[in-house]
């Protein structure tokens, strides 16, 4: 399928040490979205200590796709998103949490419309499985 290029950033702003979990859990549902990673032109994980060195590389060694970004504890979530901009190339930057589990046909859904050259921007909702 023709799609345009991309990378993805995904933040960990959000993150607690307790919620760990979580990020491991959006880096499963992205290995499992329809256009693989590896088509990615970069995913960028931005953190700002939030998540454990050990557990940065952990994360590495099963998702050999991914580069981190490491920024002082006081960079704010937009921040984040915006300085993991300096990670990317591509015609398309997706912004991701890194908490948050994203239903496989995800990516496709946000990249298709860019295939028309009139849209410039593309969003979408969240949803709680138990609302």
């Amino acid at each position: 399928m023709k799609r345009p290029t991309f990378s993805i950033v995904i933040e960990t702003a959000n993150l607690s040490k307790a919620e760990l979990t979580g990020l491991q859990r959006t880096l499963e549902s992205m290995s499992q979205q329809s256009v693989p990673m590896e088509h990615a032109n970069a995913v960028v994980i931005v953190d700002s200590g939030d998540v454990p060195d050990e557990v940065l590389q952990q994360t590495l060694n099963v998702y050999p796709w991914i580069r981190v970004l490491r920024f002082p504890s006081s960079t704010g979530y937009e921040e984040l998103k915006m300085e993991g901009l300096n990670g990317t190339t591509g015609n398309v930057v997706v912004f991701a949490d890194g908490d948050c589990v994203y239903d496989n046909g995800w990516l496709e859904a946000l990249l298709v419309p860019f295939l028309d050259d009139s849209v410039s921007v593309v969003g979408g909702e969240l949803r709680h499985p138990l609302i």
